[in-house]
């Protein structure tokens, strides 16, 4: 009987993921105690949130301070944009 094991890179069997969201101000702590101990996280960054609020990294941040993670940016969803159930569906 052929046994198949799933691995992660490194042989390892179990995996932990650290996912955060809209790039806020506290991801420069956050991503400096990641740094220090060797764990790489993904950061999803709202782009449509940016303008204006002093609590969230700006652009010209990005690429150094998420250097050897993960970021994607994304934009507004369409209910903080105001739209209904209805709209939604045909906005995507």
């Amino acid at each position: 009987m052929n046994r198949v094991y799933c691995c992660f890179p490194g042989g390892k069997h179990k995996a932990l993921t650290m996912s955060y969201d809209d790039g806020r101000l506290e991801d420069r702590r956050l991503i400096e105690i990641f740094n220090r101990n060797g764990i790489r996280g993904t950061f999803h960054l709202n782009s449509g949130l940016w303008e204006g609020d002093a609590r969230r990294i700006q652009p010209e941040e990005i690429a150094e301070l998420y250097r050897g993670h993960e970021e994607d940016e994304m934009f507004l969803f369409p209910h903080e944009l105001g739209l209904s159930v209805e709209e939604t569906q045909t906005y995507s």
